[in-house]
């Protein structure tokens, strides 16, 4: 059964390219050290933590493990043009929803991942906030979009995040594991200037003590982005290669 998933999804991929050009791909392999390589443009990606990075296997291939008061990554990936449509993909695990803010009930959510920048009106990325509430955010032609999932992400197993934003049809849909769970109306356009990829933490950093709190605790697998929005026979087709194990290894303090 496993070899069937696995190829499956490989086929579902190799599709989804015949159809697109993926345009930037960060697999959590830690290629060096502590860093992370976007493998279209060469960019690098740093992961920071009080502690070293840690690969564990993933949806595909290796995941990268965040301890959820410290790790997170982030890099320049560069720009892509601002066609009118693109789809954004990731595969998030979490063992804990994150805290966000200490004793107050907030909607606030932790960037799963992206590129989110308000001060530039662009960019776009996945959000969970401290009940389990998920969401997409983007910008289109300057306006900020947000499409607020209607399920609750589960912990300790995999969630497959794909967000399509079709200029054309006027239209941004989030998925989580091909089924889709919210939409909202966009511009005709979708806004690409910002660069900065944030993987696991908000761009601010919130603090309980020496401890960040907006940071995401679980796993965080391969972050796709396509010129073109995928259709949801090829979004529905992708499976992950192994269950999440989000269990400690032998030999590390909790």
């Amino acid at each position: 059964m496993k070899r069937y998933v696995t190829a499956l999804a490989a086929v579902t991929l190799m599709t989804a390219q015949a159809a697109a050009d993926r345009v930037a791909h960060v697999s959590m392999d830690i290629v060096s050290g502590s860093v992370l390589t976007e493998s279209v443009g060469g960019a690098a990606v740093d992961v920071y933590g009080l502690h070293a990075p840690e690969n564990v296997a993933g949806a595909v291939g290796n995941a990268l493990r965040l301890d959820g008061y410290s790790s997170f990554a982030s890099g320049d990936i560069g720009g892509q043009a601002a066609p009118t449509a693109m789809t954004y993909s990731v595969w998030v695990a979490p063992e804990t929803y994150p805290v966000v803010r200490i004793d107050q009930a907030t909607d606030d959510k932790v960037l799963l991942a992206g590129t989110i920048d308000d001060s530039q009106r662009a960019g776009w990325s996945f959000n969970l906030g401290y009940t389990g509430k998920y969401s997409f955010e983007c910008y289109s032609a300057g306006w900020k979009v947000t499409v607020d999932a209607s399920d609750i992400m589960p912990c300790y197993e995999w969630s497959h995040l794909v967000a399509t934003v079709d200029g054309s049809a006027r239209k941004v849909i989030l998925y989580r594991n091909g089924t889709p769970v919210g939409e909202a109306r966009c511009m005709n356009s979708v806004g690409n200037s910002a660069t900065m990829l944030r993987v696991g933490k908000s761009a601010d950093s919130n603090y309980a003590d020496a401890f960040l709190i907006n940071t995401f605790n679980g796993l965080v697998d391969d972050i796709d982005i396509y010129d073109t929005a995928l259709t949801p026979d090829e979004i529905a087709g992708f499976r992950p290669e192994r269950e999440a194990d989000l269990s400690i290894p032998d030999g590390t303090a909790e």
